[in-house]
């Protein structure tokens, strides 16, 4: 696969883990049951999901190719399901893309 092609797939996934992120952290007082738990942070998230918190940190900032079994790790340790991951991703534009990029470059300087 081209890099670019790769490239674009590493920001939409960071893009669409991002906009999951936040969508929890808007859950957080809204009074939800006991049963639904939403993870708020790369560390809980890491938790959640067995994983480095590295690990959770680079696919949330588009520096890896996540594999398919961290990416459901993250997912489901987020307290999402994989539909609704794909929702996102799928809702997701170009020019979002574009400037979640330009975001990420500006940060990593």
């Amino acid at each position: 696969m081209e890099e670019k092609a790769i490239d674009h797939i590493k920001l939409r996934t960071s893009l669409a883990l991002n906009k999951l992120l936040l969508q929890s952290k808007l859950y957080k007082d809204l009074d939800f049951d006991d049963t639904i738990k939403f993870a708020k942070s790369y560390s809980k998230i890491s938790t959640n999901a067995d994983l480095r918190k590295a690990t959770v940190s680079d696919n949330f900032n588009a520096k890896s190719n996540v594999r398919f079994s961290t990416l459901i790790s993250i997912v489901e340790g987020m307290g999402f399901t994989l539909v609704e991951f794909a929702e996102v991703y799928n809702s997701i534009k170009k020019t979002e893309i574009d400037q979640f990029a330009k975001g990420l470059q500006k940060k990593n300087k």
